[in-house]
């Protein structure tokens, strides 16, 4: 069915690379021109191969103890010049100092930089560095570092900790295709590692009147285009072919879109939806919860935005809204009173009423998540005495920190009062409690939260009542198992206790086994096997015993408020957190401890990432089962499965592919139950431009493609996998780390990428995969990969989908081919992409190109209209990003703010129809509404030019 097969290949990642304090000289190799750009808001520099980043210099500092360094930046262009300055104070010891330095371009091949820094006063200081990060392409290389006295010593890429010198004078690094890049430094400088090379401009202190000039060059084997800034940067962009974007609000109820009457109404009508198994089942048949989220003060809008809203979803499709975060605070931050948080205010509450009203009324479930994290007020400090321990008042609310609530009875109570209170609380907009409302899909005990994750031993460090709690429970539960303070010490040993890992997270080391303080310390990176079998080996005994401790004392806290929610009188589903906790032993205790509740959710976002500046452009196509949708291997067999946060977070433009990938092979292929795309609020129709928010489920790049997916979901066309990997996990056996295989997990904050050796996340692209927890520890069978491979492509086991990866980070596509669904999306320019009933042919670099049937139970083969939706991505008119990797401007002339209007990038796709007739190919406005145009179509074929037809949308009618 699919042909034109690539060979596989792994995906680039993104590099960096970073300094001042010296004077260099860099000799690059490279296959292609490179870019060289001075970031308008940092001074960073970056130097572009292609579509990723090559290195990238920047800087960073770290005051007494690794506190921090509060700095305010000035970056500005003077002609072929950037000039920066960082003014950094000291925060411990308030103490200033200076650095003042300029990027510049002698020639074609040459960069140059200098820098003065000039200490305000004396003051100790960790270090001021600026690190040199080898990216991907110099991973399984070497660097030879050399020293003053002419001695080199060579170390293997990626660096690990190490130190590299005291007097380096030169570095030369060899990547993995043994391209050689070399520094060298007009003094001896010193020079540490922990991954990045941290080339010091001063450590330990900084003294007055004690000024350091630094200087280096590079010099690159081949041109390069140097941007010293914004204005550079504009004259490099060219954006002249890309069409506005203009939708109609609210969408005609006649759109041909419009999926308003595929929505049962009202939502709940026939009774509740349950979990049978691992599906969700309404009214006798199962049932896919396609939706968005609304958070804080948005869960409660005023009356014309919730009808607008609802409104706005249902035509896209969406059958349910997780409302997030309502009783976070006041104002702003939800529907709470000022005085505390177990009170609503009743305003707030009103709004939040009609709005579920008008969900359901459209046809749209509610899913109740309450909280982020528990935020006490001023009327609770007597319920929560020891409140102050978490932090003076602010905005009427102290946060009680992630890991409080396993500790603490009184917290667990003021959220089982609040969520109680409105669980029996009648809507006047529907008669009914919240408890009894049908239309109440879920309710989420706790978001983003685990036991196993940190947070206790963080909170036990900072409450002194409940570190004085958690060493009590913890000492009864090890008296409850050992028995004896001598059983005790045999099993954990005479260092174990009082262990350096307490210094390590701010803890006292006082404990006593007969004064019953022992404290439940540690975190997945101490919790990780390879440090509990080896750096934390003398303590292995106190962290298994911990992690069986935690994961016993969140099961009962998760009893405990399901129970009182219960009583309360729900019952509805159920989900208890969402969160990680590292990677196997912590992880699968963590699993099982939500499994217990009920359906498995789970949050994962792509693109966005923290301290790597705006190099998060790669595809999640280009490394099939990558990203967010990895997130599938903590899918449980007899479980639903709930991804109740994703989304391509900003400056990641390629956010087309989200929807495409999570709705065929998430919900699709892998059988989940429920997906929720992360936003925090809208205005009840498409965007008006990009960057007002980090997470934008109605920006056009996204939602826009909702007609289709929402169609191919709630009408399930993509077959679920009837082959179903099993890994199996004996919870009692994880006491002594007896799993069986072994599973990866890579974290930054949000963003999530999971792996296993018996089951890779590049499996999910043709079969399902799930971990069931058996009744006694059971071996694990690898799964053949090989199998499903086409000459490169990865092809389910349905033979729905074909899965073709990427040779560089942007690159690769998927292929759809059902009875209702056929499309390609991604990078697959001139590749002539056959299917049942129709073939595709993309001449765009990338872009998803979708026919879908139009009605509820429609096919292609059969239906009197076929929709084509075609989006590839979005920008303000504004806009500046280079090398389709760097965002400099959100849309005005200084980067600051977003700016529209918005334009769509031309998508232009040649369609050869299979079936017989002779249709008519409408061209539909930016809400599905016919404009009066029409396509020439001969045999069957025709060509969609967005920008020459001025829309994303096209109906194809037969029979007319």
């Amino acid at each position: 069915m699919f042909v034109n097969q690539l060979k596989p290949c792994l995906a680039k990642r993104f590099i960096f690379l970073t300094s001042i304090n010296v004077f260099w000289l860099i000799t690059l190799s490279a296959q292609a021109e490179l870019l060289s750009v001075v970031n308008p808001k940092s001074g960073d520099l970056s130097v572009l191969d292609r579509t990723t980043e090559y290195f990238g210099i920047n800087y960073y500092d770290w005051g007494p103890g690794w506190s921090s360094v509060k700095r305010e930046k000035s970056v500005s262009e003077d002609g072929d010049v950037a000039r920066f300055s960082f003014e950094n104070v000291i925060e411990e010891t308030q103490t200033p100092f200076t650095i003042v330095g300029a990027w510049s371009s002698p020639a074609k091949d040459q960069l140059r930089f200098e820098a003065v820094m000039k200490p305000g006063g004396d003051s100790e200081l960790v270090i001021a560095q600026f690190g040199l990060n080898p990216g991907v392409a110099f991973d399984g290389g070497s660097v030879v570092v050399t020293q003053h006295d002419g001695t080199n010593v060579t170390h293997r890429l990626p660096l690990g900790r190490v130190d590299l010198g005291e007097q380096v004078v030169k570095l030369e690094l060899i990547d993995a295709a043994g391209d050689k890049t070399h520094l060298m430094f007009e003094q001896p400088t010193s020079i540490a590692a922990d991954r990045q090379a941290r080339i010091t401009i001063a450590k330990d202190g900084i003294k007055e009147g004690v000024v350091q000039k630094l200087a280096f060059r590079i010099q690159l084997p081949k041109s390069m285009q140097f941007v010293a800034g914004m204005d550079a940067a504009q004259s490099l962009v060219d954006m002249t072919h890309w069409y506005r974007f203009d939708p109609p609000s609210p969408i005609a109820l006649d759109s041909e879109w419009n999926m308003q009457s595929w929505l049962e109404k009202p939502a709940g009508k026939h009774g509740r939806i349950k979990r049978h198994g691992d599906k969700l089942v309404y009214n006798g048949k199962p049932i896919k919860l396609w939706g968005l989220n609304n958070s804080y003060s948005a869960c409660a809008p005023e009356k014309e935005l919730a009808d607008k809203r609802a409104d706005f979803y249902a035509a896209m499709g969406v059958n349910t809204v997780r409302l997030h975060k309502y009783a976070d605070g006041t104002g702003w931050a939800g529907i709470l009173t000022k005085e505390s948080a177990a009170e609503f205010d009743p305003e707030g509450l009103d709004r939040m009423d009609y709005y579920v009203a008008a969900l359901k009324e459209r046809g749209i479930y509610t899913k109740l998540s309450p909280v982020f994290i528990v935020d006490v007020g001023p009327g609770d400090r007597g319920r929560v005495p020891y409140m102050d321990e978490f932090g003076p008042l602010q905005n009427n609310r102290v946060s009680a920190k992630h890991g409080s609530l396993y500790l603490s009875t009184e917290l667990q109570d003021l959220l089982i009062d609040q969520v109680a209170t409105l669980l029996r609380h009648t809507n006047p907009y529907t008669g009914q409690t919240y408890a009894q409302e049908t239309a109440i899909a879920y309710v989420e005990l706790y978001n983003e939260d685990s036991a196993l994750f940190g947070g206790v031993t963080s909170v036990m460090a900072k409450s002194p009542t409940l570190r004085k709690r958690g060493g009590e429970m913890f000492a009864e539960w090890l008296k409850h198992k050992y028995e004896t303070e001598a059983a005790f010490l045999q099993a954990w040993g005479d260092k174990a206790l009082n262990h350096g890992l307490l210094k390590n997270q701010k803890l006292p080391q006082d404990e006593n086994w007969s004064e019953n303080r022992i404290y439940p310390a540690g975190n997945p990176w101490f919790f990780d096997p390879t440090n509990l079998n080896t750096s934390q080996q003398d303590a292995q005994r106190r962290l298994l015993d911990t992690m069986a401790f935690l994961y016993e004392l969140q099961n009962n806290v998760y009893d405990r408020y399901a129970n009182a929610i219960r009583e309360a009188g729900y019952e509805g589903e159920l989900i208890a957190s969402n969160w990680q906790a590292g990677r196997m032993t912590s992880h699968f205790y963590n699993l099982h401890s939500d499994y217990r509740i009920g359906t498995i959710d789970r949050h994962n976002y792509f693109g966005g990432g923290r301290g790597l500046g705006p190099f998060r452009s790669a595809s999640m196509l280009a490394v099939p089962g990558s990203g967010s949708l990895s997130s599938s291997l903590q899918q449980v067999t007899d479980r639903p499965f709930m991804l109740s946060e994703w989304i391509h977070v900003l400056p990641n433009e390629w956010g087309v592919e989200g929807p495409a990938i999570i709705g065929a092979y998430g919900m699709g292929l892998q059988g989940w139950d429920v997906s929720y795309a992360f936003q925090n609020a809208d205005d009840g129709t498409f965007s008006s431009i990009i960057g007002g928010h980090s997470w934008d489920v109605t920006a056009p790049q996204f939602i826009g493609v909702f007609p289709a997916v929402s169609r191919q979901v709630l009408r399930g066309d993509v077959k679920e996998s009837m082959v179903n990997h099993h890994r199996n996990v004996h919870i009692p056996s994880l006491d002594q780390q007896q799993i069986g295989f072994d599973e990866f997990v890579r974290q930054e904050w949000d963003e999530k990428t999971f792996d296993s050796e018996v089951f890779s996340a590049e499996s999910l692209a043709v079969a399902r995969g799930t971990v069931r927890f058996s009744g006694e520890f059971e071996a694990t069978d690898h799964f053949d990969l090989s199998e499903h491979k086409r000459k490169g492509h990865l092809l389910s086991t349905t033979r729905e989908l074909l899965w073709t990866p990427g040779k560089h980070a942007q690159d690769g596509h998927i292929a759809i081919s059902t009875p209702g669904t056929q499309a390609v999306i991604g990078f697959a320019k001139d590749r002539v992409i056959p299917m049942a009933d129709t073939q595709i042919t993309p001449r765009s670099r990338f872009a998803a190109v979708y026919l879908s049937a139009q009605s509820p139970h429609g096919t292609i083969a059969k239906d009197e209209g076929i929709l084509l939706t075609a989006i590839a991505r979005a920008r303000n008119e504004g806009m500046v990003v280079l090398n389709d990797c760097y965002l400099m401007s959100l849309g005005n002339t200084r980067g600051n703010k977003p700016d529209g209007p918005i334009v769509m990038e031309p998508v232009v796709a040649d369609i050869q129809l299979k079936r017989e007739g002779s249709p008519t190919i409408h061209i539909l406005d930016h809400g599905g509404s016919r404009t009066g145009q029409t396509l020439t179509i001969e045999n069957g074929r025709f060509q969609v030019d967005t920008a020459r037809d001025g829309s994303p949308y096209y109906l194809i009618e037969y029979g007319q």
